[in-house]
């Protein structure tokens, strides 16, 4: 009876609490309520925008969801790249270490409204096939794809600013973490 009447309280919250809080309910009927459903979507529109804008996020993309990224729901996104946490995304660090190594995000950020910056960048950054977790992807980071990267690191700059301060400092597994915890508190 008493499980009955926590399920019948439970929904009742669910009800009344605003429409943009998300409730995730676990097999072991443990309820985790992530109130920052903003944070989330920020995530979410960011690996849609890199995996629709430029060329490398599209393969890896289409890798993973096995469709153009364009077909691929939001839902899609939070279940194969945030919900598995680090496992999905940890074994792209080492690559994106390598390219945040040649061209800071802050560096990018301060000098790409400078005609011809944003070129010079792609020119310096490495290129040539690189393996990814889901195989091999060509690298040839262009102006316009430094451009979609600005735009993203402004907008989660914004949503995640310690985030973006250990990005600054060439701490990208710690950014990762902060963003997991913002988005699970």
């Amino acid at each position: 009876m008493r499980d009955i009447l926590d399920k019948m309280l439970l929904i009742e919250a669910i009800e009344t609490r605003e429409p943009d809080f998300r409730f995730l309910m676990l097999e072991d009927n443990h309820i985790f309520i992530i109130e920052d459903d903003r944070a989330i979507q920020a995530v979410i529109d960011s690996i849609r925008r890199l995996g629709t804008d430029t060329d490398e996020g599209r393969a890896i993309a289409q890798r993973i969801f096995g469709k153009e990224p364009e077909d691929v729901t939001d839902q899609e996104v939070f279940k194969k790249i945030i919900a598995p946490g680090f496992d999905g995304v940890g074994p792209f660090a080492p690559e994106a270490n390598r390219q945040i190594k040649t061209t800071s995000p802050d560096k990018l950020d301060s000098l790409g409204s400078i005609p011809g910056a944003k070129a010079a960048m792609a020119d310096a950054l490495p290129k040539g096939r690189v393996n990814t977790p889901v195989g091999p992807v060509d690298l040839d980071v262009s102006a316009g794809d430094l451009g979609v990267v600005q735009n993203i690191y402004q907008k989660l700059g914004k949503e995640f600013p310690k985030a973006k301060q250990m990005l600054n400092t060439g701490d990208l597994m710690g950014a990762l973490r902060q963003v997991y915890d913002r988005m699970q508190n």
